[in-house]
Formats: C-alpha cells, structure tokens, sequence
C-alpha cells in the first residue's frame, strides 16, 4: 500500500494514540488548515487520555480561533471576507468545523456551518457541492429523506463529471451509499436495491481500475450499510412506523 497511488481524498494524518482514536476525515479536515509548525506549536494538547468529546471540543476551538483570526487579517488588508480573499482556506476551516460540529452532535451548529459554505460557492460553481453533499448527510439524520436524495443526486452528477473524482471514485462511491440509504429509508426498495447492484458491479470492478487500493474498505462499508439498512426496517416494522 506504500506504493499505492495518491488522491486529492488521501491525507497522511499521523498514526499516534491521539489521532487513531478520531475518524480519518477528523484529523485531514483538522490538519490541512495548518501548516506542520503550527502543528507542531499545538502538539502538547494533543492529549491521547482525553475522552472522544474533549479530543473533538479542543478541534473544533482550535479551527474556530483560526477562522477568526484569519478573518480579522483579511478585513484588515481591506480584501473584504475570508472567502473572498482565500476561498480554499476558507472552505477547509469551514469544513474542519463542521466535521467536529457533526461528532458532537451539534446539528444547530452544522446546519448553520453548511448554510454559510452553500451560500458562498467557489468563485465560478453554481453551488458548493462539498457543503450540499454534507448537508443531505444532515437531511437524513432529520429524516428528511425526500431532500436528502434530491441533494445526493445533484452531487452525483457534479462528481461523476468532475475530472479529479469521477464515476467509481471513494467520494462518488460515498454519495452514493448516502443515496442508497436515502430511497431506502423512503420505503422505495426496489430502487435502493438497485442502486446497491450499481455499487456492487463498480466494487467488483474496482482492482481493475485507479481505485483498485480501496476495493475491500468500500466493499465492506457497502455491505454494511445494507445490513444496517435491513435492521433499520426491521425495527420500523417492529415499532409499528
């Protein structure tokens, strides 16, 4: 895996005590907003006892003083807002903390982060599709599947054609479990299963592709959202929903 090719996805989050205990996209959504000094100046409150939640408070307080301050420097400069002086830097801080918004559970807080990125686009997109597909993710946490899969399929189409991700790609394969749940938990079970035989052809034939590297992590994810999914309607059915 060492000579496995590299992806604008992939990240080299480091494999100490503090991090492994977070989700990969914690850690690259966190360190991809500092330079390694940075990093380096912070590293003593990375603290591998904390518990999950303080780990994730501290992340989200770190990047939420970086935003101000880097907001501060670009009024001070005169070029306006952040996103309109380094929308990439803006977007990755944005991102950092709506990450570690979301494994707190603070749904308000994530909403409110995800209006703010769809509400300002990289300069030439229509949208911010980064932000629309997290904010499906949200939908359906709220059971607002119907909006969910409308948001999931306008991010499907952006990443199939989009020229660094693609049809088959990990993130275009995490849309679409995202969608797969989303017609499933709509009851449209025939379409769901649909979809899941789409996934499952593009998993069996991923050694053959640019993702060979990521066949077994998505084919397992994959059938495990399907098992997740079948208990899911069986406690429905159960509850009488």
């Amino acid at each position: 895996m060492s000579n496995a090719q590299k992806f604008s996805w992939d990240f080299d989050v480091p494999a100490d005590a503090f991090w492994s205990s977070l989700p990969f996209s914690t850690g690259r959504n966190f360190l991809q907003c500092f330079d390694p000094a940075d990093i380096e100046i912070m590293s003593p409150q990375f603290d591998a006892s904390l518990p999950i939640e303080n780990k994730n408070r501290l992340l989200l307080r770190l990047t939420q003083q970086k935003l101000a301050v880097e907001e501060d420097a670009a009024q001070r400069s005169g070029e306006g807002r952040l996103y309109e002086k380094d929308w990439v830097a803006w977007q990755n801080l944005m991102l950092a903390i709506v990450t570690t918004q979301h494994e707190l559970g603070l749904l308000a807080d994530e909403e409110r982060t995800l209006q703010t990125m769809l509400d300002h686009p990289k300069p030439g997109q229509s949208k911010n599709y980064s932000a629309l597909n997290m904010m499906a993710r949200l939908y359906d946490a709220n059971g607002r599947y119907a909006e969910a899969e409308q948001a999931l399929l306008e991010v499907k189409a952006w990443m199939e054609e989009h020229p660094q991700i693609g049809r088959g790609s990990p993130p275009a394969m995490g849309n679409l479990r995202m969608l797969l749940e989303a017609v499933w938990k709509q009851g449209n079970h025939e379409e769901a299963t649909g979809i899941y035989m789409d996934m499952k052809s593009l998993v069996d034939r991923m050694d053959k592709t640019n993702f060979a590297q990521y066949q077994e992590e998505e084919r397992e994810m994959l059938e495990g959202l399907m098992e997740t999914l079948r208990k899911w309607e069986d406690a429905q059915q159960a509850s009488g929903i």
